[in-house]
């Protein structure tokens, strides 16, 4: 794997990856990140010393705000947009079927796409300090790297369609509440219980790794039946 990566690193500390974003100030996406992301867990799904991989933002502001404004009028040129919003999904594609467990340690603001790379992870840890929302609508969209199917999959339809009809963003209380994912830590605690969830899979014999394998089936519909 590529170790020339500007916006995103990766550090190993068997047998986990952590793959920071490096975006500063606010770790915000941009297309070259998602490139990134790409190739690091295209790397990571085939790498035998990692049997789990945590996803986190640089800093104590923001996991990830969103998708980067500044590209929002190369975005708007005609053909643009296709291309772009085919390479989230496939960037956010290899994160949610790496056939190995992967954790969000959501620290500070996860909106827009940043909320949406969080929930291609199977879990979330959510820090004290997140504020967490689908805040398109404010602009006139609507989510479009996958949060108008993952959303509901978590919350239900009704408080996801809230969610993305007001484009509020909520705390890390009401995140638990809703079943969005675990709450009630510091920035680097959340890290830290991301940690040990990823390396409670080293002796799980295999049923971490087992569960990623669906026969074909997109794995949140095989885990609802």
């Amino acid at each position: 794997m590529s170790s020339n990566w500007s916006l995103i690193r990766l550090e190993k500390e068997a047998p986990l990856a952590i793959v920071r974003l490096t975006n500063p100030p606010l770790n915000v996406l941009h297309p070259q990140m998602v490139a990134e992301l790409d190739e690091c867990f295209t790397g990571l799904a085939t790498d035998p010393e990692v049997v789990a991989a945590i996803i986190t933002g640089d800093g104590d502001r923001a996991f990830c705000a969103g998708f980067d404004i500044k590209e929002f009028p190369r975005m708007m040129e005609p053909g643009a947009a296709e291309p772009l919003a085919n390479a989230l999904h496939a960037g956010l594609g290899k994160i949610m079927n790496l056939g190995k467990p992967t954790i969000a340690a959501v620290n500070g603001l996860a909106l827009g796409g940043g909320l949406e790379l969080a929930m291609a992870c199977d879990m979330r840890v959510v820090a004290a300090n997140a504020r967490l929302g689908q805040p398109e609508i404010k602009l006139g969209l609507f989510p479009g790297a996958g949060g108008t199917q993952r959303l509901p999959r978590l919350v239900g339809a009704g408080r996801a369609l809230e969610l993305m009809y007001v484009g509020e963003p909520i705390g890390a209380e009401e995140a638990y509440r809703i079943g969005f994912g675990q709450s009630g830590y510091t920035r680097r605690g959340s890290v830290v219980r991301s940690q040990r969830a990823g390396r409670e899979h080293r002796g799980d014999g295999g049923c971490g790794a087992a569960l990623h394998s669906t026969g074909g089936q997109p794995r949140h519909e095989y885990l609802a039946g």
